[in-house]
């Protein structure tokens, strides 16, 4: 089953990415972590562009780090809202926001 990773930050900056496309999270400091997926950039082999999601926290950043990779590993559901800020859902309780969010082009 294929999984998508949900972004929101407002009704008018919000994004969708395949979690196929996820290549690594990094914990930036104790309140950011960055999301960073490989997008195709055009049909040309090898030429990819890296989008970053960037979700703030209120501290324990390694702790929201595995509940993002426990949902993409092993939950049930193949939308995962990892932040909206419009309706204040995340998968975990530090989250506070998401950074604003590129378009992807």
């Amino acid at each position: 089953m294929e999984k998508f990773l949900f972004y929101g930050e407002s009704t008018s900056s919000m994004t969708c990415i395949p979690a196929r496309r996820l290549s690594e999270i990094q914990r930036f400091d104790e309140t950011t972590i960055f999301i960073l997926h490989e997008l195709p950039f055009s049909s040309t082999v090898g030429s990819d562009s890296q989008y970053v999601a960037t979700v703030n926290v209120s501290g324990e950043p390694d702790k929201v780090i595995n509940t993002i990779t426990k949902a993409i590993n092993s939950g049930k559901d193949p939308f995962i809202v990892v932040n909206d800020g419009v309706s204040g859902v995340g998968l975990h309780s530090n989250m506070t926001t998401v950074g604003a969010l590129p378009a992807i082009s």
